[in-house]
């Protein structure tokens, strides 16, 4: 063959012969690019003009001018951006560039040529098309000036056809629009653009050939959209280029933004009425938007091309999520919108012929897009239709002229009618298809109308006013629909699918609008009971079952330590305190059902009931116990009798895919009623662990450390036993947990057991990873390792070399990431759907059309990503529970995990890696203090600069609305610098690690900048509570926000804290940060704002800077503390913000100590008198009644600190009442919530007694109790009081022994709890060993 594109490779191309056909692509791959570009448009100009037709090739042919056209746009594609497949590069040379560039120019015309050729087929003017567009992109990336001339020709040469609506030039158009938006909208301009798109509309008004019209008016529309997109795109683009002064083209950065785009980040906020998308959407889409319903209304019944109007609606929602100011720049052009859709839904049923019900569900799925936008959510209610007094929430709610609710029409009963008619109605089919681990409640696929129908209502149940305004229309329906006699709801009939829709329609109510859904709680529950008993359809039990697991899914989270009582006025539904008792046993019931769907989601209610709460699935608080253990026997029951009693070894064809599933639901469900009973859990272990072990070594033979045979069952599947195993053992682990805390000898030999298993299985995984994942799926067994380690602790060393090869190999694993080419089909899916699941293959794929690549899918391997989560989450439960006996292992793994604190596919690897990475640091800093000499001693100190700069480095780049995530990484490195704040060498005090002082000023400087996006969001959040703003929120959308505001209060602590906690380990060093980022940033916070969280935030880095960074800084920023206090002690001022006071409080006791003596010279005696009711509760109350103990002990260190102790600047000061003072003192000690101050006032007790000032003999008894106090709570570990205080404590005991009455002193001893009385014993012991002295 010559080195050129031929007919001939053209055809073997095309050809069947696999061998011919590769021979071919491999000649075709080795002529360069430009050559081949060359010859395959001199093929196309050929084949098109007919010079070589022959009339016998026929199709041939055809098909050959399209390849043609193919491998030309591609072609053109490489020649423009000079990419490769993963990213574009920049040409290799200026002659290169200068070259592809002229050889581009050249094509334009013949191209033009070819595409209004009369000899061009449609399809072949179709790719000729793309190559054109391709082609004006090209030229625009390469950055020539004459991709402007390009452009400009043809635009004019296509005016002419799209202004009488031809659809190929209109499809060109629409083309360029995507392709190249920024040159088009440079040489069309607005006014020649909206003047072609009239003419347009005009001509297709005219039209006598319906069927054409419709299509042509969806040609215009698709353009409409596409130059709307487009002027979005363009406006964005140049005003970043102006805020950066950047003119120039970057390829990059241009392919990444239009990857950005077409992916999204949701539905836009805003609607710009002032924008051309706007003004397109006024003069255009509203004509055409008539034109649609003329159309249909003139046309014959059954006639309809309902493909047409399918894409029409397509080409809408695309536009509602990506260009939204076209469909509501205007409340006239919303309006139009809302009147066609409507209008197509209703009239659809009857006039598109086949099955209408997608093309009616497109135009419902357009007004919901279009409420998602949050401008015109805002104004669907508010804003009136100026042609008519309603508005277009109304509208939609209920229809066009209906005020009455049993009239209505709107898009709820539209949607309900799909939830009621879109069930498939074979209930024998459904209910005898085995259950799978991925069904759910939307999984059986001829439930997709219905389905799809639920989430559209639940939108606009969502945003049309939020359930203030919907559910008074949508609830009468509901009624209307469980009114149906139970009795007679048969498979046969339409009763049990209105129930179903009931139930469906209760569930989608409580997803939109969960705090307005409260009042109707009961009404809920009471339905899902009674449709949950033996008589109802098995489908409505299913949906029954949704219902409760959905309930408990946003029900309250409430902890032991609640006392809120659900018969009062709290808010929230509190539905297992009313209903447990019912709830659990219709739960138990359905457990045991024969129809194995049913049985398995009565399993995953109970995983609900144990874990389910504040709206989500594991909300991290154990339900009550008094709602759970009293029913446990009995669930437990029902567990047992029904799917824990399969026989998995029963007769072929018995026991299949669903037997499995059911089977490893109900096990985890026995797991969730261990891990929410605890130690309650202890009286059932002996009867459950037994099977839980049978289960996990089902099918598996020679059970050794070194491998695990697998026997083959031919009738049930190897993945989902591999399961089954997998849930047995983690389920095993977790009952072990449970009870382990009171009898933690019995499970001890279970666990054993369970690491043999585990130990032979990693052996198998080392040999052979497919062979092991059929035994247990890894994931399972490293995070059941992990549990296990937590019970035995320390003694889990030996097993680690074991299990953290493997935990490090999934870390360090480079996850798959593939470029293919993409097509049309999963383009359109990507437009209207987004991410693409493979649930069997484990990945995500989304098709995008990137500039000068064309259209490219890119694959993810989700699976990769979530082992690696799965990884992170167990190295934290390793690395915890053996705390420093992980110290020899620390570095490794420390190694190994860093660097997916920039892992950039997910954002879950990122949070749960730093966290073990914080950790795993703890127990190195843990090893560090006990081995100092040893080469893992010094890891600390190597690693922590590149932990701090790993984190801080990441939140830049992080989503400002992922608070989880966000959280994730601040609280790691909270935890990372408390580590090596806290762990100190015996001998000279020194840290084990610290951070410089560059490092710190580098992490400080971001992480003020997250502090202020915090803050900034804060006030936002502020403001729209407050209305402040003039937004309108509804009461869902109202508790939205309080969440949101706690969340980034949540978020501020960690904050706060790293910067504080690397101001205390560099102490005085950290001045010139502090004066150069945080004192600018946070002074003016002090007082000048009304967020009392950051007012908070800075009260503490001023506090710590006073406490720990020298005498300088504490002279320099006292008094700028005085009157921030002031206002922070004042409940006036300091908007009942009870930290903020705290910190105030403490901030009193830092300036007493270590300021200048006349700080609080004008104003102690109003700060004395703020303080002392606060410190006067320790005379009237007790410790733990006290509902701010750690405030109440501030307040009294503050109070002594400033008019009591040794060195207090108001000590002497005439009007202060010490005496009472000294009594307040006493009867507050010992001080156990913040150690520094405990251990600062209990020596400054033994500075008070040696004084004098203390009436020893007066106070024995009362002393006697503080001093044992005092030692056995130092005895307990807990740090109040140093060594030497310690010592100087035995002193005055000896004293006191000598100076009191025995009889006071031996009554004193003896009220002490037996505790105080043994550590005074033990410490008088020591202290005698040195003295002649006897204890009491």
């Amino acid at each position: 063959m010559a080195m050129s594109v031929s007919e001939q490779v053209l055809d073997a191309m095309l050809g069947a012969s696999a061998v011919h056909r590769e021979a071919a692509e491999a000649h075709f791959q080795g002529i360069p690019v430009p050559d081949r570009a060359s010859s395959l448009l001199s093929l196309l100009l050929l084949q098109v003009q007919g010079q070589v037709q022959v009339q016998v090739e026929g199709r041939r042919s055809e098909a050959r001018g399209l390849l043609a056209a193919v491998l030309l746009r591609r072609d053109i594609s490489t020649l423009g951006g000079g990419m490769n497949m993963n990213m574009p590069t920049k040409s290799s040379s200026d002659s290169t560039t200068h070259a592809s560039t002229s050889l581009l120019q050249s094509m334009a015309e013949p191209l033009v040529s070819l595409f209004h050729a009369a000899s061009t087929s449609a399809a072949c003017q179709r790719q000729v098309g793309h190559c054109i567009a391709e082609l004006c992109l090209s030229l625009s990336l390469v950055g020539t000036l004459e991709s402007d001339q390009v452009m400009s020709a043809v635009l004019t040469s296509i005016g002419p056809g799209c202004a009488v609506a031809d659809i190929a030039c209109l499809g060109l158009l629409s083309n360029l629009s995507e392709r190249a938006p920024t040159t088009l909208w440079k040489n069309g301009t607005y006014n020649g653009l909206s003047s072609i798109l009239k003419q347009a509309i005009s001509s297709t008004s005219n039209s006598n050939n319906k069927g054409d019209g419709v299509r042509r008016v969806e040609a215009i529309l698709n353009a409409v959209c596409r130059i709307a997109i487009a002027s979005d795109l363009t406006a964005k683009h140049e005003s970043q280029k102006h805020l950066n002064g950047n003119g120039s083209n970057n390829n990059k950065e241009f392919i990444l933004n239009a990857i950005q785009s077409q992916i999204g980040e949701g539905a836009p906020k805003q609607i710009d009425s002032s924008s051309a998308a706007a003004q397109l959407g006024s003069v255009c889409l509203v004509p055409l938007l008539k034109q649609l319903v003329v159309s249909l209304q003139t046309s014959a019944i059954g006639s309809v091309d309902d493909q047409v109007y399918f894409k029409c609606m397509q080409h809408l929602s695309h536009c509602a999520t990506q260009c939204p100011s076209l469909l509501a720049g205007t409340i006239e052009t919303l309006y139009a919108l809302v009147q066609t859709c409507m209008m197509l839904v209703r009239e659809g049923a009857t006039m598109f012929g086949g099955e209408t019900h997608y093309v009616r569900l497109s135009c419902l799925q357009v007004l919901a897009s279009i409420c998602e936008v949050t401008d015109v959510k805002r104004k669907l209610l508010s804003v009136p239709i100026p042609s008519c007094e309603n508005n277009i929430g109304n509208i939609l709610l209920l229809g066009e002229n209906v005020t009455d609710i049993a009239n209505q029409n709107g898009v709820i009963r539209m949607c309900a009618e799909f939830i009621v008619q879109g069930v498939d109605e074979d209930v024998e089919s459904w209910a005898s298809e085995p259950v799978s681990l991925q069904d759910d409640a939307g999984s059986w696929e001829d439930d997709d109308v219905a389905v799809y129908a639920e989430s559209l209502l639940e939108s606009f149940l969502r945003n049309l006013g939020g359930g203030a305004h919907s559910f008074p229309t949508v609830l009468p329906l509901v009624e209307s629909l469980l009114s149906t006699n139970t009795t007679t709801c048969t498979a046969g009939d339409g009763n049990w699918q209105k129930q179903r829709a009931a139930l469906s329609i209760l569930e989608q109510c409580l997803t939109a609008a969960p705090v307005a859904f409260v009042s109707y709680a009961t009404v809920a529950v009471e339905a899902a009971l009674q449709l949950a008993g033996a008589g109802s359809n098995v489908r409505v039990q299913y949906q029954a079952i949704q219902l409760i697991g959905s309930m408990c899914h946003a029900d309250n989270a409430t902890s032991e330590s609640d006392d809120m009582d659900p018969s009062t006025d709290s808010p929230g539904m509190h539905i297992r305190e009313r209903f447990s008792p019912r709830l659990l046993e219709a739960i138990s019931q359905l457990v045991q059902s024969p129809c194995s769907k049913v049985s398995s989601h009565a399993c995953l209610a109970i995983v609900s009931y144990c874990r389910g709460g504040d709206g989500k699935e594991d909300c991290g608080i154990t339900v009550k116990s008094t709602l759970l253990v009293p029913y446990l026997q009995n669930v437990l029951q029902a567990l047992v009798v029904g799917p824990l009693s399969i026989d998995l070894l029963a007769p072929s064809g018995t026991a299949d895919t669903g037997s499995v599933t059911t089977q490893s639901r109900a096990i985890a469900a026995v797991a969730c009623l261990a891990n929410a009973s605890g130690s309650e859990f202890a009286p059932f272990y002996d009867n459950i662990m037994p099977g839980l072990l049978r289960c996990a070594t089902f099918g598996l033979n020679n059970i050794t450390p070194n491998g695990v045979t697998l026997v083959s069952h031919s009738n049930l599947p190897v993945y989902e036993l591999s399961l089954l195993r997998g849930s047995a053992i983690v389920s095993a682990t977790i009952v072990g947990q449970a009870i382990s805390d009171v009898d933690d000898g019995h499970y001890l030999p279970d666990a054993e057991k369970i690491m043999q298993l585990a130990l032979g299985v990693l052996q198998d995984a080392t040999r052979d990873a497919t062979y092991s994942a059929s035994i247990v799926p890894l994931n399972q067994l490293l995070g059941a390792c992990a549990r296990i380690a937590r019970s035995m602790g320390s003694k889990f060393a030996p097993f680690v070399p074991a299990v953290l090869p493997h935990l490090i190999n999934r870390a360090t694993e480079k996850v798959d990431v593939s470029v293919t080419d993409g097509d049309e089909s999963t383009y359109g899916s990507s437009q209207m759907g987004g991410v693409e699941q493979d649930d069997e293959e484990g990945t995500e794929s989304i098709t995008v059309a990137l500039p000068g690549m064309g259209l490219k899918k890119l694959i993810l391997s989700t699976s990769q990503i979530e082992e690696k989560v799965q990884a992170s989450r167990a190295m934290y439960e390793l690395a915890h529970a053996l705390g420093i006996s992980f110290g020899p292992f620390a570095e490794e793994s420390i190694r190994a995990f860093l660097p997916l604190l920039s892992f950039k596919y997910s954002a879950d690897v990122r949070s749960t890696s730093a966290l073990a990475l914080a950790t795993m640091f703890d127990s190195a800093c843990e090893y560090a203090v006990e081995e100092p000499g040893s080469a893992h001693g010094k890891l600390p100190q190597q690693v922590i600069g590149l932990l701090v700069q790993g984190i801080t480095q990441q939140f830049p780049v992080e989503d400002e609305d992922d608070a989880e995530t966000l959280f994730g990484l601040a609280d790691s490195l909270s935890d990372i610098l408390y580590a090596a704040f806290c762990h100190r060498h015996a001998n000279d005090g020194r840290g084990v690690a610290n951070v410089t002082v560059n490092d710190a000023r580098a992490a400080v400087s971001l992480l003020i900048q997250v502090m202020g996006a915090c803050l900034g969001r804060r006030q936002t959040l502020i403001n729209m509570i407050s209305s402040s703003d003039g937004t309108y929120l509804d009461e869902d959308e109202k508790a939205e926000c309080e969440t949101g505001l706690e969340n980034e209060s949540k978020l501020l602590t960690p904050l706060v804290d790293s910067i504080g906690y690397m101001l205390k380990l560099l102490g005085p060093e950290f001045n010139p940060v502090f004066d150069q980022l945080v004192a600018p940033a946070f002074g003016k916070l002090l007082i000048g704002t009304s967020d009392t969280r950051a007012r908070f935030a800075a009260m503490c880095l001023f506090d710590d800077c006073v406490e720990h960074c020298g005498s300088a800084a504490a002279t320099k920023y006292s008094s700028k503390l005085v009157e921030p206090i002031l206002h922070g002690i004042d409940d006036t001022k300091n908007g009942q913000d009870m930290d903020l006071k705290q910190a105030s409080i403490y901030g009193i006791a830092q300036v007493a100590r270590y300021g200048p003596p006349t700080t609080f010279r004008l104003v102690v005696a109003q700060i004395i008198h703020f303080l002392k009711p606060v410190s006067n509760e320790v005379n009237t109350t007790a410790k733990d009644d006290m509902d701010n103990a750690c405030m109440v002990e501030n307040a009294v260190s503050a109070l002594v600190s400033l008019a009591l102790f040794e060195h207090a600047p108001f000590a002497k000061m005439k009007g202060v009442d010490t005496s009472s003072i000294l009594t307040t003192f006493l009867n507050s000690l010992p001080l156990r919530e913040d150690e520094t101050e405990a251990q600062i006032c209990h020596k400054g007790l033994c500075d008070l007694i040696d004084s004098g000032m203390v009436n020893v003999p007066a106070n024995a008894p009362q002393l006697l109790k503080i001093i044992g106090d005092i030692l056995m709570f130092v005895t307990d570990g807990e740090e109040i009081a140093t060594p030497d205080t310690c010592h100087r404590l035995m002193y005055i005991l000896r004293k006191m022994q000598n100076e009191v009455d025995s009889g006071i002193m031996q009554q004193g001893f003896s009220s002490l709890v037996p505790e105080a009385q043994n550590a005074i014993q033990m410490a008088m012991e020591q202290s005698a060993s040195q003295s002649n002295l006897v204890t009491p």
